[in-house]
């Protein structure tokens, strides 16, 4: 038997119902983003590309054994070095496409705006756009 209990949070700051939906989907996408993460061990610190793994990146996972081929996000990484296993990197993966930064547009449009020097950021060397995503495959 399948029991179906919705979960109820109060949310006392909404404005109006399209800002209350938002917030809706914004807490939607957090726990989807909670519910699954991989932790993949991989030979080396570097991709095939010979870049050192970095957080944003997006890693195309083949796993056959778990019925996995998807992109999945880079959320962190571990370079570990043992004697017996030699040079590795675990990777902690997430779901591409499920964060929603959009949630607060109104306030990240008023921070954007905001005018004087910010203490501590630096845009030298920054590059937009889309990461390219990277393949593994794992047997």
């Amino acid at each position: 038997m399948t029991l179906h209990r919705p979960k109820t949070v109060v949310v006392s700051d909404a404005d109006n119902l399209a800002a209350l939906q938002k917030q809706a989907k914004k807490q939607l996408a957090d726990w989807r983003l909670e519910g699954l993460t991989l932790t993949i061990t991989v030979g080396g610190h570097k991709t095939r590309d010979g870049v050192l793994w970095q957080p944003g990146q997006r890693v195309h996972v083949i796993d056959d054994e778990h019925g996995i081929d998807a992109v999945f996000f880079l959320m962190g990484r571990r370079f570990m070095l043992s004697r017996m296993d030699g040079t590795q990197t675990e990777l902690r993966l997430k779901e591409d496409g499920i964060w929603t930064p959009d949630a607060y547009p109104k306030k990240a449009e008023a921070a954007r705006k905001r005018k004087g020097k910010r203490k501590g950021v630096s845009h030298k060397g920054k590059k937009g756009g889309k990461k390219q995503a990277e393949t593994a495959v794992f047997e």
